[in-house]
């Protein structure tokens, strides 16, 4: 008996080498590849960026071997600017940005073109000064409410859906475009206007302080499109396809997990958060948007979704001249990651199988 024993204690010794060999071996192709960084330019967005930043936190972006170095703008205009001086490889920024920046160009010649959809609705909220009131869009007839600016997303977006109630912005409702936002939950306080229009942030800072509460959500209301999307600029692109596609599908894996979490947990990822003593109303924001749903289950914009949300900006007359999907997207590294990156849930995985195996690219990668 002592033969058989020693024999399989070997075996079992020599399994043990081989393994701890293998995983040195990855470890050190791993530490071999050179790791290029990847320059983000982001607009505002914060909380509505969250997968973008979940991916950071979550090290998706270290699992795929590249590295990503932030700087945030004011707006998307300025994050748009910044990509098309190639001083930024990727932009975070609305929709609206890139193709006002896209149809500014009086040629097709656009240096820069959209990947990757990050949120699949828009962020704006309506809010009234007390609760309990039962809201009908078409009840605004008449009303008055705290805008921001015409050219704003929030204000087109409400011009849509009043126009889908049969309601004519401006005439049938009163809409305040000229009130600074720092002023607006004040104004709603002091009983100037009926409703107050505002995205995410705002809109949590409102309810908050305890000085208006959400009625409606014009993202659901409105419904899908490609909200806030990922812009490369074409110079690192055709450099750096590779690298690329390793964003998206960093990007896609924070999709994913969003996807397998509750509210609450998604709420405990303050990352995002501009500063610390701001992450108490970041988590309220993540909470609602993650209630909204927000980002989208996958990154690919479609061609239905771009063309929906340029008919929008088109009707609000916020793009000089017509762009196209063709011209301004490339859905290539999206569908991609989709096709490739796999996730097994923790209740699902096989016994013994090691916990960075929960996301993982497929074998034909």
């Amino acid at each position: 008996m002592k033969k058989p024993l020693k024999t399989l204690t070997i075996l079992l010794l020599l399994i043990i080498v081989l393994a701890a060999l293998s995983l040195l071996a990855h470890h050190w192709f791993l530490a071999g590849e050179k790791t290029v960084t990847i320059r983000v330019a982001e607009g505002a967005g914060g909380a509505y960026h969250f997968p973008f930043h979940l991916a950071g936190e979550m090290k998706f972006f270290k699992q795929e071997s590249i590295a990503v170095k932030t700087k945030r703008y004011n707006t998307g205009d300025e994050a748009m600017d910044i990509l098309l001086a190639d001083k930024s490889d990727v932009a975070l920024v609305d929709l609206e940005d890139f193709v006002r920046a896209g149809a500014r160009r009086l040629d097709d010649d656009f240096d820069a073109t959209g990947f990757a959809a990050i949120t699949c609705i828009n962020d704006s909220y309506l809010l009234a000064p007390e609760p309990g009131q039962n809201f009908a869009w078409v009840g605004m007839k008449d009303k008055s409410v705290i805008c921001g600016s015409p050219d704003s997303i929030e204000t087109v977006v409400l011009e849509e859906i009043l126009r889908r109630q049969g309601l004519v912005p401006y005439e049938d409702v009163t809409m305040m475009t000229n009130i600074p936002d720092d002023l607006k939950i004040g104004a709603l306080k002091a009983g100037i206007g009926n409703y107050l229009l505002v995205r995410g942030p705002l809109a949590a800072a409102a309810e908050k302080g305890g000085a208006a509460v959400v009625i409606a959500s014009l993202g659901n209301e409105l419904g899908p499109y490609p909200a806030a999307i990922c812009v490369v600029n074409k110079n690192f692109l055709s450099k750096h396809s590779g690298e690329l596609q390793k964003f998206t599908n960093a990007i896609y894996k924070a999709l994913i997990w969003i996807k397998y979490h509750t509210d609450a947990e998604i709420g405990k990822h303050h990352t995002g958060a501009a500063e610390k003593k701001d992450r108490e109303l970041y988590s309220i924001m993540l909470k609602r948007y993650a209630r909204d749903k927000v980002w989208p289950e996958n990154p690919v914009i479609t061609g239905d979704s771009f063309d929906g949300g340029m008919a929008m900006l088109a009707r609000a007359r916020e793009i000089p001249r017509e762009v196209t999907y063709e011209g301004m997207v490339n859905s290539i590294f999206a569908r991609r990651a989709v096709d490739t990156v796999k996730y097994i849930p923790e209740d699902k995985m096989p016994k013994k199988r090691f916990p960075f195996n929960i996301l993982s690219l497929a074998d034909d990668r």
